[in-house]
Parts: structure tokens; C-alpha cells; sequence
């Protein structure tokens, strides 16, 4: 009876999907809205107006040079006649006055008073069965003999590496206001059926959308004994089967600024009021732990050269056409 360890080599496989687009939240115009249901506050107004009047100041009554003349009238001593109120002029000149008005309450210079604790909601995952990753190798006993009996082939290894994706979406990125950063801690030895779990400590700011993402290489390794008789060809394989999951997040923010009457958004506006939500999702996609099955393949016989003996390998073969003996 004869034993090799057999180490099948690496697959690189991307599990990665794009995180979907988000929309953004205007901070501002949240605040004003709540603002614009407040009464409004009363200004007075200090304006100038331009008015005009009648100058008749340069005009002068002159006696009639005769009874049978009208009064005439000269004007500014320029010796010029000139009959009745035709004499005088138009003009202008700024007049200050005060006038009370009202104005909405509107926000301005907006920025983060506090951050609250993220809280995780419930995963929802799901293994994917018709995406499965696999690594194959067969192996064939070259022994002539067939009424030996069985002849254990020990340890034979099966490795795959696949790429694990993760990505943090915020619903709605925050805008018009100035840009904080929250914290992010998450360990769970298990996530779903995903291997490694979940664990990762990261911060991004709340004014962009997708703020962290993360393409990490993880390995499957399985190891299994195949009993073979002379003459006879196994295919081992590693499988994994793919892995969505998805976690939903809350948190939430506190907000502070200036109003247009000289006074602070909390001077107006309650604590809740002043509280704008952050949520988002927490993407995985990853794979399953890898297992190892074995298929009855047709025997190699060009797996064995002349004269050979024992157990030889032909790695990284097709996996078509083939009977399962052991899931």
C-alpha cells in the first residue's frame, strides 16, 4: 500500500460586485424646511428712496410793462421772459425712511455636533449553488495488480484561493455640510456560511457614498484519503460554493449652525429635530468553506509510464463527464 500527499495548485477567483450608487441627503435644506414651518422674525429696514418735487426758487415777479400785459417772470436773473408756472423746474433727491419686513428663518454654515454609535441590523445571506469554485486534480493507482484490494492514497490536498469582497454604502451621503467621519467596528467569527467571518475596524466620511471597500485573497484547504485499487482513476476536488451577504447599519448625526437672525439652528429647532439619520449596508461576497469530493473518472492509463507503480498526479484537469462517490 502506498500514501503521497498530493497539493493541488491555486485558483484565483473574483467574487467582487459593484456597490449600488446612492443618492444624497441636503442637509440645509432638511433644516430649512423644518425652519420654514417657525414664524417668521420682523426687521426693520433702513432704505432711501429718490423723490422728486417743483423748483420754482429762481423765479421772480416782474410789474407789467403795460395794462395790457400779463405778469411775466424772469428767471434766475438770466433776463429771460417766459409767461406763468413754465418758468419752474423738476427735480430730485434721495429721502431716507424705515420699514419693517419679515423674513423666513433659513440655515446657514452647517457642521456635526455628534455622532451616534453604529448600529448593525440583521445579515441576510445566501449561498449561491449554481456559482461554484472548484480546483481538480486526478489521481491514478498505476499498481498492475487489481486483486490487491484497496491501496489508501493519503492526504491528498486541495487549496483555492478565491478573493473575498466587502464594501460600505451609505444610503445617502450627507451634503451641505461640513464632512465628518464615523467609526465602523464590526467582529463576528461568523458571517452566514463565509469562512472567515467578518472583521474589519474603518472610518469614511458622510459626505461620500461608498466609503470603504476591501478585496482580500482567502485559501480553502481540504485534505481527504482516496482508496483506490490497481488500474483505477480518481478525480479529487475542491469546492466552494459563492456567498452574497448583507447587513443593514444605522446611525445618525446631530446638527448645528447658524439662522438668519443671528442666533443657532438649536435656538429654534429641538434635538430631534436637528437629528438626520445615516444608514446604509454592509456588502460581502465571499465563499464557503472548501470541501473535498471525489469522482470515478475513466482509468489513465497514459498517467502510467512504463514499468510504473504506484500513485501518480495530473493536476488542474477538466470536470466534465464525471460520476460523484462521495459528496
Amino acid at each position: 500500500m502506498s500514501k503521497a500527499r498530493i497539493a493541488c495548485g491555486v485558483a484565483l477567483l473574483l467574487l467582487a460586485m459593484p456597490p449600488a450608487q446612492a443618492d444624497s441627503v441636503d442637509v440645509r435644506a432638511t433644516i430649512d424646511r423644518l425652519l420654514a414651518k417657525l414664524a417668521p422674525f420682523s426687521v426693520t429696514e433702513h432704505r432711501t428712496r429718490e423723490v422728486r418735487y417743483r423748483d420754482c426758487s429762481g423765479v421772480t415777479m416782474l410789474e407789467p410793462a403795460s395794462p395790457f400785459m400779463q405778469a411775466s417772470y424772469t428767471v434766475g436773473g438770466s433776463g429771460r421772459l417766459a409767461l406763468g408756472p413754465g418758468a419752474c423746474t423738476w427735480e430730485t433727491q434721495d429721502e431716507n425712511y424705515d420699514v419693517t419686513v419679515q423674513h423666513m428663518l433659513v440655515s446657514s454654515n452647517l457642521y456635526i455636533t455628534d455622532k451616534k454609535p453604529v448600529t448593525w441590523g440583521e445579515a441576510v445571506f445566501g449561498e449561491i449553488p449554481d456559482q461554484v469554485f472548484t480546483k481538480s486534480t486526478e489521481v491514478t493507482n498505476c499498481d498492475p495488480d487489481a486483486g490487491q484490494g484497496p491501496v489508501a492514497v493519503s492526504h491528498v490536498a486541495m487549496d483555492l484561493t478565491l478573493y473575498t469582497h466587502k464594501s460600505l454604502t451609505l444610503t445617502a451621503a450627507l451634503a451641505n455640510i461640513r464632512s465628518e467621519k464615523i467609526d465602523f467596528n464590526i467582529d463576528r467569527p461568523t458571517f452566514g456560511t463565509i469562512e472567515e467571518g467578518l472583521v474589519f475596524s474603518h472610518s469614511f466620511p458622510t459626505d461620500a457614498n461608498t466609503g470603504y471597500t476591501e478585496d482580500a485573497a482567502v485559501t480553502r484547504s481540504d485534505a481527504i484519503d482516496v482508496q483506490m485499487t490497481g488500474h483505477t482513476t480518481r478525480l479529487a476536488q475542491i469546492q466552494a460554493l459563492r456567498v452574497h451577504g448583507r447587513m443593514p447599519f444605522t446611525s445618525a448625526i446631530v446638527v448645528e449652525g447658524d439662522t438668519n437672525d443671528g442666533k443657532k439652528v438649536s435656538d429654534h429647532l429641538s434635538l430631534a429635530d436637528r437629528t438626520i439619520p445615516v444608514t446604509g449596508d454592509l456588502v460581502v461576497d465571499g465563499g464557503t468553506k472548501g470541501s473535498t469530493v471525489i469522482f470515478i473518472v475513466p482509468f489513465r492509463a497514459d498517467m502510467c509510464p512504463a514499468h510504473a507503480a504506484g500513485v501518480t498526479l495530473k493536476p488542474n484537469v477538466s470536470t466534465s463527464g464525471m460520476t460523484l462517490i462521495r459528496p
